[in-house]
């Protein structure tokens, strides 16, 4: 995937509206969680129940984010 390909967002900032136009311009959203306990990178997987997901994997643990429309 090329850079301008991908959309970086921010857990806890970047809203599903900004999810939804960068998948409508034909980018995938990539995120940032920064915490004590879980600095990754988590990858877009797919929308679901009008929420979208986000997926990390490390070391056999799959960690998932979502955002559904009330940025929760």
């Amino acid at each position: 995937i090329k850079q301008p390909d991908l959309f970086w967002c921010t857990y806890g900032t970047t809203t599903y509206a900004e999810f939804t136009a960068a998948l409508n311009a034909g980018k995938l959203p990539v995120c940032f969680r920064i915490t004590s306990s879980d600095n990754r990178l988590y990858v877009y997987g797919g929308i679901y129940d009008e929420a979208y997901y986000f997926s990390n994997i490390y070391k056999s643990t799959t960690k998932i984010l979502t955002c559904d429309s009330s940025n929760a």
